[in-house]
């Protein structure tokens, strides 16, 4: 579990600095433990975009209202992955 958090975390990682969006303040990680951190003042915040992955079928937690985390199951594996982090892509796209 340690080697796959670590190979797949930097697969997250790049998708999600891949990520173009005026929103995006900054995006953290470590292993697969991965957060957006949204720029505050903007009219929709983090638990605005936690609450349309939901709707689109991927749950997360917002965290201090701007901060979005994701934390896959460490067994996760890449095909599973990259699924997820193409509905953040398509969720981020229409927020």
């Amino acid at each position: 579990m340690v080697e796959n958090s670590l190979k797949l975390g930097k697969v997250l990682h790049e998708r999600f600095q891949a990520l173009e969006s005026p929103l995006i303040k900054e995006v953290r990680s470590r292993g697969l433990f991965c957060a957006i951190e949204f720029i505050q003042g903007e009219p929709v915040d983090g638990n605005d975009f936690a609450r349309l992955l939901m709707d689109n079928g991927l749950i997360t937690k917002a965290t201090h209202k701007d901060v979005v985390r994701f934390a896959p199951a460490l067994i996760i594996n890449e095909e599973e992955l990259h699924s997820a982090a193409d509905i953040i892509e398509k969720t981020l796209i229409d927020f």
